[in-house]
């Protein structure tokens, strides 16, 4: 898995806001590489520093993170061991599930047993990316002669009396776990003959 958009923004606002160092990179580095002088190789170098850092971290929160993140969730863990370290980020994983980190996030806001405003901010925004669901929505285009929509995922729950017709595309919400059946805005249709588009 790989840091999202919104997990490198709040690493670089961080640098850029507090003059944070890590891995060579410092405040100045991020000027630079929005900076319309800057010699191209020099950006390359600054950037290929930079993905190696949040490389490294996300191989951690691979190899601690106990519960199946998604998206935002590992990118929020990488900014958080990006920012605390290996030690920290060990510290908030070792056998925590996702609403343990979630709570737990918050309690790293200390340097030298002072609360840092900055932190406090930075732990805010992790772990509002950290709760943010990720959207799984998909759209498939249904094949079978008419599909019925019901009340649950199965043909033991009742029909609704909607039909969708051939051919057309539905947005599906969510599936079951065996991924036989969809949610749809109206109710669950059968995936046996949809195509995802």
């Amino acid at each position: 898995m790989k840091v999202n958009a919104a997990g490198i923004k709040l690493i670089k606002t961080y640098m850029r806001e507090y003059g944070y160092v890590k891995g060579g990179l410092s405040y100045d580095a991020i000027d630079v590489w929005d900076s319309a002088e800057c010699e191209q190789q020099r950006k390359e170098e600054f950037e290929k520093k930079f993905d190696e850092e949040i490389a490294r971290y996300s191989v951690y929160v691979m190899r601690f993170c106990e519960f199946e993140a998604n998206e935002n969730q590992f990118s929020a863990l990488v900014s958080f061991g990006y920012n605390n370290g290996v030690i920290n980020l060990k510290k908030l994983l070792s056998g925590k599930t996702a609403i343990d980190v979630s709570n737990d996030i918050l309690k790293f806001i200390k340097v030298n047993d002072k609360i840092q405003k900055n932190l406090v901010k930075l732990r805010k925004e992790e772990k509002k990316l950290f709760d943010k669901p990720v959207d799984t929505s998909y759209a498939v285009r249904l094949m079978d002669t008419k599909t019925s929509v019901r009340k649950g995922a199965g043909k033991k729950y009742d029909k609704t009396g909607s039909v969708f017709k051939k051919g057309e595309i539905v947005k599906i919400l969510k599936t079951n776990s065996a991924k036989t059946y969809g949610l749809t805005n109206m109710g669950w249709v059968s995936l046996k003959y949809a195509i995802k588009v």
